[in-house]
């Protein structure tokens, strides 16, 4: 699927991610090469994830953490009923992982180096924040992407920690992003 498809789709689903976010998140995904992994942490209803996983490029994998996932439901939609859409959508050219547990808990399931894309949506305070940016970049690939949502004003918490722990990183729209380098 497009990417103008995928994100009209996710903007169907309850969230707080604007469109603008949506087709970045879509478009770096669509962008990956054949065979990439995905982690978001951080799921919600999922309208991210729908988005990315519509839009992702085959054959690749697509990781979803959330220590409620699927409990939330908002305008009648969860997690679980994203999560069976896109595997509709996909078949066999994605594979999917549903995890319901906290992030300090999933985190141990991957080896270092594993993702080519980490995002980061979960508690935004500045103590998780930063451990989960402690966390998952190790998890990232040299070369992948350490990214997160809600760097504005009304989250002090994802800013202090982001701009503490990846000073390099870059903005756009409230979306910051961090390329790990390349050994």
């Amino acid at each position: 699927m497009n990417v103008s498809k995928a994100v009209a789709r996710a903007r169907l689903i309850p969230g707080h991610m604007s469109p603008a976010e949506l087709n970045l998140l879509s478009s770096l995904a669509a962008d990956l090469p054949s065979g990439s992994c995905w982690a978001e942490i951080g799921t919600l209803c999922g309208r991210s994830l729908l988005g990315v996983g519509l839009a992702i490029s085959e054959n690749s994998e697509l990781v979803s953490v959330d220590v409620n996932w699927g409990s939330e439901r908002r305008a009648g939609v969860s997690a679980h009923d994203v999560f069976h859409e896109i595997a509709a959508s996909r078949g066999e050219g994605l594979t999917l992982h549903a995890m319901r547990a906290a992030s300090h808990r999933a985190v141990q399931t991957f080896r270092d180096g594993w993702f080519d894309v980490v995002f980061i949506d979960a508690a935004h305070d500045y103590e998780n924040v930063r451990q989960d940016i402690e966390l998952w970049l190790p998890k990232v690939k040299p070369g992948g992407l350490l990214c997160g949502h809600d760097f504005f004003r009304d989250w002090p918490g994802v800013i202090r920690a982001v701009n503490e722990l990846l000073p390099q990183r870059k903005i756009q729209e409230a979306i910051w992003m961090y390329r790990v380098e390349s050994i």
